[in-house]
């Protein structure tokens, strides 16, 4: 990759950082001055803690830079480069010429053999939905196995979650749950797959009453809808949500949405200003979720529909307990919008 796709200037916005972090792959920028010589980097982890703080995504990308990065010279040794790896756990290392200008970034899988570390959590799939957004695709074909490139929407997410070692999954069935559990059978897939079956429709939550009584799960939980594909490494949302010691995380995907209208800002009927077609930071729901068993499992008292965002605001005001949400701006596809499906398909 050339050096110039890494490289951002201080005056440079926090949304043209983000809009470059998710080009380069790379997971840094190394912010550099005129004559390009370094004076800090960024990382997903200064976006997201930027995001949390609710700076604004139009401030410099000085306001959030790391000031004092790690940094080898030309010349280094290869031990030289592993030590500060393993030293200061990063996994982006910058590499400068006499006169401090940015010539190369280490990648630690150049250096470090990392393996794959085995994740015990259950990933459970709400696979139950009628996925109505997609009527008339999923009268036919339930929405768990509408195929996006040259797989389904399970195979998809197991094999996402697979690469980043997890292996146990527990799948809610009720539409069409035959055909689903026949064609996951016929797969012999290296998992742990588990198969919990909804009476009735429960919404996007109510079948986890039937997973806590099926299963014994202690550890947190990661919850996730069928239809939507996203790159977040959830080791690290597992390790944000134990460390905020919540009973929910929620992953949010940030997003801007344009309004296509002048938007007139008004005070007792007269008019202060016409701001023309403006577009608006959020963060959105991505439908996944890490739950804590032990901090949730009293709100399912009995089987009955439930969706998710309820449950949320039940855990919110019956315990009291924290709600959290991990921002992601990276990629995030919701496969349920007709729309989007049918242009993944090329009609």
């Amino acid at each position: 990759m050339k050096i110039d796709k890494l490289i951002i200037h201080p005056n440079s916005t926090i949304r043209e950082a983000i809009d470059k972090l998710n080009k380069n792959a790379l997971q840094i920028l190394v912010v550099s001055d005129k004559k390009n010589r370094i004076v800090g980097v960024i990382t997903d982890g200064d976006i997201r803690r930027a995001i949390i703080k609710g700076i604004s995504l139009d401030e410099k990308v000085e306001k959030i830079m790391n000031k004092n990065p790690k940094y080898l010279k030309v010349g280094f040794s290869k031990n030289e480069a592993k030590d500060m790896f393993l030293k200061y756990e990063i996994k982006r290392i910058p590499v400068v010429d006499n006169d401090m200008r940015v010539v190369d970034v280490l990648k630690i899988e150049d250096f470090i053999e990392k393996e794959k570390k085995a994740m015990n959590n259950y990933v459970v799939i709400m696979a139950g939905g009628r996925g109505k957004r997609l009527d008339p695709i999923t009268r036919v074909i339930p929405k768990p196995l509408l195929i996006v490139g040259e797989k389904t929407m399970l195979e998809h997410i197991m094999e996402r979650f697979a690469k980043q070692g997890f292996s146990k999954f527990i799948l809610t069935l009720h539409y069409k749950k035959e055909m689903i559990k026949a064609y996951i059978d016929s797969l012999n897939l290296p998992y742990e797959i588990h198969y919990v079956e909804e009476p009735y429709p429960m919404g996007t939550a109510g079948g986890l009453k039937l997973v806590f009584d099926k299963i014994k799960i202690d550890d947190s939980v990661i919850v996730t809808n069928c239809d939507v594909l996203i790159d977040v490494d959830f080791p690290k949302v597992l390790k944000f949500h134990k460390e905020k010691q919540v009973a929910i995380t929620i992953v949010g995907a940030l997003i801007n949405s344009s309004i296509p209208y002048g938007v007139l800002k008004v005070s007792n009927g007269v008019l202060e200003e016409i701001e023309e077609k403006p577009s608006i930071d959020m963060i959105i729901n991505t439908g996944i979720y890490v739950l804590e068993p032990s901090h949730i499992k009293s709100e399912f008292k009995e089987e009955r529909y439930l969706d998710m965002t309820d449950l949320v605001s039940k855990v919110k005001k019956n315990s009291g307990k924290i709600v959290a949400v991990y921002p992601h701006h990276g990629e995030f596809v919701d496969v349920g919008q007709k729309r989007l499906y049918r242009s993944i398909l090329g009609f």
